[in-house]
């Protein structure tokens, strides 16, 4: 049920122009791209010991918690998918490269991708969505042999959205619904996190889930993710 009130509800707040502009990158067979993958069984430890998961500071927990141990993370706090392949402020080897090209540099042959809720902050989806678009153009083609996934933006708890007008559901789902369209015109894989970690009412993110800040997660919701993306991982 949730999950059916969520499709519905993206698709209802969803803009048309979102599928006017054709992905320079888009493989030829990206119709026929399985972009959500779903397992039986979950993929252990030693599938991620050559991945790679960039992005803001909700990529933090993950990293914080050490869900999953073999997990690499490399992430920017505040980073908006506007400026993921421009910004020069990670260190590598003493010098300043963007988080794309750090991303490069590890060769990682999977890359989990969790931007947008930065951007998402006080715009609309369809706007930050443009930028996502530059953004993913920019991973595939640093990262051409990469596995790529896109992972959908987390909820947040209801009452963000009185501080930040573009952290409410409906703006979430349109966004992540689009960002599911992206990542099938690319060719690279979509994993849904904001499911899982959403309550039963579809208001915003179940209350075990969330830090205090309503944004960012508690540690049983970095393992909610994790294990969300365990089942959704190619093997």
């Amino acid at each position: 049920m949730r999950k059916l009130l969520a499709a519905l509800l993206a698709c209802a707040l969803l803009t048309p122009v979102l599928a006017e502009e054709p992905c320079p990158h888009a493989r030829e067979t990206a119709a026929d791209y399985v972009c959500q993958l779903q397992f039986d069984e979950p993929a252990g430890d030693e599938l991620f010991e050559e991945a790679l998961l960039i992005g803001d500071s909700l990529a933090y927990s993950l990293a914080d918690y050490g869900v999953i141990e073999t997990l690499d993370v490399e992430c920017y706090i505040g980073l908006s998918p506007e400026h993921v392949a421009r910004a020069r402020n990670m260190l590598y080897k003493g010098e300043y490269v963007t988080i794309v090209e750090l991303a490069a540099a590890s060769r990682p042959d999977k890359l989990l991708v969790l931007f947008g809720s930065n951007g998402l902050t006080y715009k609309d989806a369809a706007e930050v969505l443009v930028n996502y678009h530059g953004m993913v153009d920019a991973i595939v083609d640093t990262l051409p042999w990469a596995d790529i996934y896109l992972l959908s933006v987390t909820p947040v708890d209801t009452w963000v959205k009185k501080e930040a007008r573009g952290l409410n559901m409906g703006n979430i789902l349109a966004f992540n619904e689009g960002v599911r369209s992206i990542a099938q015109a690319h060719g690279v894989h979509y994993i849904d996190v904001c499911t899982p970690l959403t309550a039963a009412d579809g208001s915003g993110i179940h209350k075990n889930y969330v830090a205090k800040d309503g944004i960012h997660l508690t540690y049983e919701g970095a393992r909610v993710l994790t294990e969300t993306i365990r089942y959704q991982v190619d093997r």
